[in-house]
């Protein structure tokens, strides 16, 4: 789809108007649906009609992958280019990034528009914005709910929750939680902070 919108537009904007075009990738989608209906737009035409911009497209995409994972296709893995950081706040300030980050990149599948969406950096691939947290509920079991919280429920850099949930929040799983009272008591830690 990136390249689908460059070869439609890189020769009549301009990089500095193009940086700032946000939602291209939902205009790109709109003009390929109707000019597939037979809806062809100006943008589309000019640029050679939908079957030369798709094949275009497609080959800029291709050289893209073989630049990124070599030139055998059966080698290549969207995780290897679509991959989490989990960047801590303080890291960016040095030394910091060694205690705070957990200083490997995590393997993840989807995009930014499909289920677990999580935009990424169209050149390196980094994940760079997704949900926090996410949670499932069955509305007539309100007691009962389902969640996973990337990169982990702590803050704190030496407690083994700091990033116990990648694995989980990258693959899609989720964990049971419990919030009636015999149940939290039983499936959960807690701390009780009390004035002297």
């Amino acid at each position: 789809m990136e390249e689908f919108a460059n070869v439609l537009f890189e020769e009549s904007i301009p990089i500095e108007i193009d940086n700032l075009f946000e939602g291209k990738s939902q205009i790109v989608d709109q003009m390929i649906r109707k000019a597939a209906k037979g809806v062809e737009g100006v943008w589309l035409s000019e640029a050679g009609g939908l079957e030369q911009v798709t094949l275009e497209s497609f080959k800029r995409a291709v050289d893209f992958a073989v630049k990124k994972q070599g030139k055998n296709p059966g080698k290549w893995e969207w995780g290897e280019f679509h991959r989490v950081p989990f960047n801590h706040p303080l890291s960016a300030i040095s030394p910091l990034n060694y205690l705070f980050n957990h200083n490997e990149f995590v393997p993840m599948g989807g995009s930014g528009v499909s289920v677990a969406a999580a935009s990424f950096n169209r050149k390196s691939g980094a994940i760079t914005h997704g949900a926090a947290w996410r949670s499932v509920i069955n509305l007539s079991n309100m007691k009962q709910s389902y969640n996973v919280v990337g990169p982990g429920q702590s803050g704190h850099v030496l407690s083994k929750f700091y990033h116990d949930q990648i694995s989980d929040w990258t693959t899609g799983k989720y964990h049971i939680t419990h919030t009636d009272k015999e149940n939290y008591i039983k499936n959960s830690y807690s701390l009780l902070l009390q004035p002297k």
